[in-house]
C-alpha cells in the first residue's frame, strides 16, 4: 500500500514539474515573440488554434493582442502590448507581473524551438487527458454499440496524433505554418 502512495506521489510530482516546465515555457516564448518580432513572422494569419496551445488564459491573451497588434502593423513591444492590453480592458486576465516577467522570460532566442515544441507537447498532453475524460464519459453513458464508440475515439485520437510540432527553419525566415510544424 505504501508502494502504491509513494508511485502516485511521485507521480504527481513529476507532472506537476512537467507543467512547471511548460508555463516556463509558454512565457520564454512570448519573450522570444516579444523580443524578435522581425524574424517571427509567425502571426498570420492569426490562429485561435495557436492561441489555444498556451495554457495559461494569461498567455493565451497576450499571443492573441500579439497577433493582434502584428496584423495592424504595429510594432510588438512590452509598452505597445501593455498598452494594448489596457485598451482592451485586459489588464486584470494578465497583470503587470506576468507583462514584466515577459522581459527576461528568454534567455535566448535560439531556443525558439525548444520551447515552442514544449508548449505545443503540453497541448497535446492536455488534449490526451481530455480525451481520456470524455472517452470514459462517453463509455459510461453509451446505449449503442462499443464499436461506434470505438471508432470515434480513434478518429479524436488520430486528430490529437497528427496535430503537428515545431520543425527546423531557416535562422532569419520562420512562417506561421513552420512554427507549430
Amino acid at each position: 500500500m505504501a508502494t502504491a502512495t509513494n508511485t502516485r506521489r511521485a507521480g504527481v510530482r513529476r507532472s506537476e514539474q512537467r507543467q512547471e516546465a511548460a508555463d516556463a515555457a509558454e512565457l520564454a516564448l512570448l519573450g522570444v515573440i516579444i523580443r524578435d518580432t522581425p524574424r517571427f513572422p509567425i502571426f498570420s494569419p492569426p490562429s485561435e488554434e495557436m492561441a489555444m496551445m498556451f495554457r495559461s488564459h494569461a498567455n493565451r491573451v497576450l499571443y492573441r493582442v500579439i497577433q493582434q497588434l502584428d496584423a495592424e502593423g504595429i510594432p510588438v513591444d512590452l509598452v505597445s502590448l501593455a498598452n494594448q492590453i489596457h485598451e482592451r480592458f485586459q489588464i486584470e486576465d494578465v497583470g503587470y507581473h506576468h507583462l514584466a516577467e515577459l522581459k527576461d522570460a528568454a534567455p535566448s532566442s535560439a531556443n525558439w524551438q525548444t520551447y515552442a515544441k514544449i508548449v505545443q507537447d503540453a497541448a497535446k498532453e492536455r488534449s490526451l487527458a481530455l480525451f481520456a475524460s470524455e472517452l470514459g464519459r462517453a463509455l459510461q453513458d453509451s446505449t449503442g454499440p462499443v464499436s461506434e464508440t470505438l471508432s470515434r475515439a480513434q478518429e479524436r485520437l488520430a486528430d490529437i496524433a497528427s496535430e503537428n510540432g515545431p520543425q527546423s527553419a531557416g535562422p532569419d525566415i520562420i512562417t506561421a505554418s513552420d512554427f507549430w510544424r
